[in-house]
């Protein structure tokens, strides 16, 4: 099976592993968002950093792939809570 991001691939990992995963994808997908918005009104709040990118619709486009992502562990997960 193939989606519009390539191969599928299928990795087995425990709950609390997932869990760290979610949130380090959550970390970036935050960061990209923050990029987004300083890109779009200019102010940057002290201790953030900016993600390098060229331009508002390419950091858009990076916080959207993480937070679809994220969705998309979740969505399995709770996919598969629903069956234990």
């Amino acid at each position: 099976m193939v989606n519009k991001q390539g191969d599928l691939v299928t990795i087995s990992l425990s709950r609390i592993d997932i869990g760290q995963l979610i949130d380090g994808l959550s970390v970036r997908r935050d960061a990209w968002r923050y990029t987004q918005r300083y890109l779009e009104e200019g102010y940057m709040e002290p201790e953030r950093l900016i993600e390098e990118c060229s331009d508002i619709e390419e950091a858009k486009s990076i916080a959207d792939h993480y937070n679809d992502i994220i969705e998309n562990i979740e969505k399995q997960l709770n996919k598969f809570r629903q069956k234990a």
